[in-house]
């Protein structure tokens, strides 16, 4: 999926389980922080302020901009 930039994103549910199994490789606490923060805003909608194949720079709150693999997005449907 290709997002452009200010688009409204928020995290695939379906993906929760593979994101924290490709994410716990590792017991760095810097990537276990990082899974923590991601999974922080898993229910809430994000701004694309940064587009990549692989990852995708959200904008939460516009308070957190997380790199977040772009797998694991999805394009927040527009209700109007």
């Amino acid at each position: 999926m290709i997002f452009e930039i200010g688009s409204k994103v928020t995290f695939d549910n379906y993906k929760i389980e593979i994101f924290e199994s490709e994410m716990n490789f590792d017991s760095n606490d810097a990537i276990r922080i990082y899974q923590q923060l991601v999974l922080t805003f898993i229910n809430q909608v994000g701004i694309v302020k940064e587009y990549n194949e692989n990852l995708t720079t959200v904008s939460f709150n516009e308070e957190w901009d997380l790199p977040i693999p772009t797998k694991f997005l999805v394009l927040f449907p527009d209700l109007n």
